[in-house]
């Protein structure tokens, strides 16, 4: 994983032994490392990739559900970024903690909200997110006072430690 990998840095770079990582956050290789490589694409890599393929889909407001590891952060970090590049509107920012096994209610929140488009989401190991598309004219500011509601909401009945944030206008 990438909080894996990025622990063992400092030995590799000691050792002076090249090492070769299956994590894909960006921050194993940037900046560079001279021991330190990595054979998947980079976050940074996906999201402009998602984005592009969203925006050529007629997509451009979306909400991320992101986990609290090394590949979570990252990932929701250069998602933040290449949406503003893009013309893709951050509508809600969510963040999940490493215990939690379901998070169906603000799921269902998130996709009730009205002006809605549609809601996508996608996980793999340690990551997910959860975009929410509202409908085309809906006012962004009307659309992020219901997220925010909702996550208001749910808050109480997250596990302790877990706080739902909105994310900024992108």
């Amino acid at each position: 994983t990438t909080g894996e990998t990025m622990a063992v840095v400092p030995l590799i770079d000691q050792a002076g032994m090249p090492f070769i990582s299956l994590a894909g956050a960006v921050v194993i290789v940037e900046p560079v490392k001279k021991w330190v490589f990595k054979t998947p694409h980079s976050d940074r890599q996906a999201c402009q990739r998602i984005f592009v393929d969203m925006k050529a889909r007629g997509t451009t407001r979306v909400a991320l559900i992101s986990g609290a590891g090394g590949f979570d952060k990252s990932m929701r970090a250069q998602c933040l970024a290449a949406a503003k590049g893009r013309g893709v509107e951050i509508v809600a920012d969510e963040s999940y903690g490493p215990g939690d096994k379901d998070m169906t209610v603000q799921l269902t929140k998130i996709k009730n909200a009205a002006g809605v488009q549609a809601v996508r989401g996608f996980s793999d190991f340690g990551y997910s997110f959860v975009y929410v598309i509202f409908e085309d004219g809906t006012d962004i500011y009307w659309a992020r006072s219901r997220v925010l509601e909702y996550l208001n909401f749910v808050s109480g009945k997250l596990p302790r430690g877990i706080t739902p944030q909105l994310g900024p206008d992108a």
